[in-house]
């Protein structure tokens, strides 16, 4: 009888499962985290997608994809961490990794960072030097 009421601490938490909340927000709350970052995020993707003379179906598949992973994600909980993860991935992964893909394989006729080969302060002077005149 003394075994049967001493008890551990794997037992004791294991006995009081948390109550599930009723509440819209806590049961979706990183649905909804995700779907108000990831409106912004998905208006600039399109528009590097844009800059980068994409096929406009490109980013409209994956805008489209985007918007079913988080409907998945609000409607099907058990897949919502894998529906989290793809939205997630679309939205940033995907851009940054196709930004370096670019980057080393797109040749530029412009160089986003260019080295300045003549003083803009004039022949032999500097910043300091202007500012102290």
């Amino acid at each position: 009888m003394a075994a049967a009421a001493r008890c551990t601490g794997v037992q004791l938490a294991a006995a009081h499962l948390p109550a599930r909340s009723s509440s819209i927000v806590a049961q979706n709350g990183d649905a909804l985290v995700l779907i108000a970052f990831g409106l912004p995020t998905a208006a600039i993707d399109w528009q590097i997608a844009v800059t980068w003379a994409l096929p406009a179906w490109v980013p409209a598949i994956a805008a489209v994809l985007v918007v079913a992973l988080i409907v998945t994600a609000l409607t099907r909980p058990a897949w919502k961490a894998f529906a989290a993860a793809g939205a997630v991935t679309l939205l940033y992964a995907l851009p940054v990794i196709g930004g370096i893909l670019r980057w080393h394989l797109v040749a530029s006729p412009r160089a986003l960072i260019s080295r300045q080969t003549s003083n803009p302060f004039g022949p032999g002077k500097s910043m300091s030097s202007r500012i102290r005149s």
